[in-house]
Order: structure tokens, then C-alpha cells, then sequence
């Protein structure tokens, strides 16, 4: 199956690139004036898309990072969304993530992923307090945890985590423990916290972590862990199945930097497509979805592929096999790093 898929991408790409005449005044015709704005169902219409909002919540415990969610919000009306549990100990540029300043880290993380972050929330005891307040989770702490002295912090067996002492809980390790050992533990909590938030202490103030954590609960919502590789007290990222769940849970993902993710803007050639619908498709290859709109005339032409001269993007002969597409050239030396899906009275048809 993967030589079936990997020949399918060979031939999507060896497409022939063909002349572009006449494409952009198709979609860059500016004759005549709008009265009114256009809506979605009128010849000329475009929108922006908002990439899916990504906070990192980065857990401290004595000053140091022992841990990051990522919470990944659904869209308005779903079901709920996902944390993605990162242990501290991960290794990012040969350097863990527990030795860094959360802010660091997060740009770290998120230039690793290739994922833009738009949020990052620090949580030590005293941020938790204030989340919580009097508010406790009963779990089933699975190791003892003891300090310096050795005299025991946290027992084995049931008991509250709360404001008080949820930093402890997520944070620090049974003797001799490797640090990943956390996760089992930080599952336990999140899945406590997702299945009964808190919620705000102040009417008057809405706290920004509440607000992304009210985006991730839900009936389905997921605590995962991030995929790792190597040895568990030094774990590196494991990039290829890291991508695959950021497909998964990320609705409209958007990279860290310029050129980290193929940016796409779907345009409809019929009038009839629909668009929310094929972005999700589009997005859902890792492609980020900058714009969708109808172009200036409904023509009934086919599905194309508009690639800017010189753009090299793998995502591009995905792109083109996933939807159909003829890839087709663009010799302006003006246009921008963005390639455009038209949609076509063909793509309705298969559909």
C-alpha cells in the first residue's frame, strides 16, 4: 500500500506544468465596482481563513518546566478537542524543553511541529490556585512522591489535587523515576479537569486559560500524548507520527514560520461548491488554508492547480492527487507563495 501511495505522489508530481494564460483574469479581474459586498454565493466573494487557535499551557513546578499542553480548540459547535501532553524532558535542538524559559520552549516546540502556537498560558502553584480556587479532582496517584528529606509529598492511592498542590502532582517524580513517567499522572488530571472544568473566579475577568480550556471540553475530548523516539529520560519528537496527529486534531493548522506549511487559498470556478467543506479537506493534507472565495465569473472550467514558478513543496503533489487537480504553472514573477485550488464543475461531479 505505501509503494501504491508513494508511486500515486510520483505521478501526481511528474503532471506536466502547463501555460496559465488567461488565469489571472480569472481570479485578479478588477472591472467594474461592487454596489454592495459580495456574499459567499455571488461571483467575486473572498474570505480569510483563521487558522485553528493553539494555546500552550506550560507547567512549572520550583521554577522549572516539567511539562506542556498543548490545547487545540474545536471549531464552534463541536464535540470537544484535544491537549497534547509534552514531557519537559523532551529534547529539542539537543537541548530539553526543562531547560528553557516557557516562552522559549514554546517557540522551540513550535518551530519543531511546525505549528504556530497563538497563546501560552504559565501554570505554577500560584496560577493554579487561582484557576481552581477551592475547586479539587479526585484521582488515583499511581507513585509516592517524597522530598528532600524523604518524607512523603503525595501518598499512593486515591486523593483531591487541587490549587494547592496540582503543580506538585504534575510535576514532580517518584525516586529514581525517569521524568516521562509524569504523563501517566498528567493524563489523570486533565482528564479530571476536561471532564469537569472549573470555572472562572471572577465574573467580572474572564481568564484566557479557562477560555481555551471551555474550546477543548466536550464529549470527545482527547488528552493524547505527543509521539516520542529514543531513550525515556532524554525522548526526541517523533516527527512523522507527530505530524499525523497534528492533522488529526489541528482543524485548520498554520506553521510556525513562512514556508513551514504549503498555503493554499481555495477558489470556487462554479458557483456551486462547498467551500467550508473542501478548505477542511485541504487543510486535513497539513496544507494551511489562507483564503477561500468564488472567483469573478462562474466559467464551468476544471479543477486546477495553480502553483507560483519555482515553489518546491511536497505538499503540492498531494494536494494535486487528493483533489484531482491539473497542476498548472504560474509565470508571473509577481504573485506570491501561495498556490491556488480552483474548483471545478469536474471535482463537483466526483463528489
Amino acid at each position: 500500500m505505501a509503494l501504491f501511495v508513494a508511486a500515486e505522489l510520483t505521478l501526481a508530481m511528474s503532471i506536466p506544468f502547463l501555460a496559465i494564460a488567461g488565469y489571472h483574469a480569472l481570479l485578479d479581474s478588477r472591472a467594474g465596482r461592487f454596489v454592495e459586498q459580495p456574499n459567499e454565493h455571488d461571483p467575486g466573494w473572498r474570505a480569510l481563513v483563521d487558522p485553528s487557535p493553539l494555546t500552550a499551557v506550560v507547567e512549572t513546578d520550583r521554577g522549572e518546566i516539567t511539562g506542556i499542553g498543548l490545547l487545540a480548540g474545536t471549531v464552534s459547535g463541536g464535540m470537544g478537542g484535544t491537549i497534547i501532553l509534552v514531557p519537559g524532558a523532551v529534547l529539542v535542538d539537543g537541548e530539553p524543553l526543562s531547560a528553557r524559559l516557557p516562552a522559549d520552549a514554546v517557540a522551540a516546540l513550535s518551530g519543531a511541529l511546525r505549528l504556530r502556537v497563538n497563546a501560552i498560558e504559565h501554570v505554577d502553584t500560584l496560577r493554579w490556585s487561582a484557576i481552581l480556587g477551592d475547586k479539587t479532582y479526585e484521582v488515583a496517584n499511581p507513585d509516592p512522591v517524597l522530598d528532600e528529606l524523604g518524607q512523603p509529598l503525595l501518598s499512593v492511592g486515591p486523593m483531591l489535587v487541587g490549587g494547592d498542590n496540582a503543580a506538585l502532582f504534575l510535576g514532580r517524580t517518584a525516586p529514581g523515576a525517569d521524568p516521562v513517567t509524569l504523563l501517566f499522572r498528567r493524563r489523570l488530571f486533565w482528564s479530571a479537569l476536561l471532564a469537569d472544568p472549573p470555572e472562572s473566579q471572577s465574573p467580572d475577568s474572564a481568564d484566557p486559560l479557562l477560555a481555551a480550556i471551555d474550546a477543548v471540553v466536550g464529549s470527545s475530548a482527547r488528552v493524547v500524548d505527543l509521539p516520542l523516539l529514543g531513550e525515556r529520560d532524554a525522548p526526541l519528537l517523533d516527527l512523522e507520527a507527530t505530524e499525523a496527529l497534528v492533522r488529526d486534531v489541528v482543524a485548520v493548522p498554520a506553521g510556525a514560520h513562512p514556508g513551514d506549511r504549503l498555503q493554499v487559498r481555495v477558489i470556487d470556478r462554479t458557483g456551486v461548491a462547498d467551500l467550508t467543506a473542501i478548505a477542511a479537506e485541504v487543510a486535513s493534507t497539513g496544507s494551511e488554508v489562507v483564503e477561500i472565495g468564488n472567483a469573478p465569473e462562474f466559467d464551468g472550467g476544471l479543477t486546477h492547480l495553480v502553483v507560483p514558478n519555482g515553489l518546491d513543496d511536497p505538499g503540492i503533489g498531494e494536494l494535486a492527487l487528493l483533489t484531482g487537480a491539473t497542476t498548472v504553472q504560474d509565470d508571473d514573477v509577481d504573485v506570491d507563495a501561495v498556490v491556488t485550488l480552483l474548483i471545478g464543475a469536474d471535482f463537483i461531479a466526483s463528489r
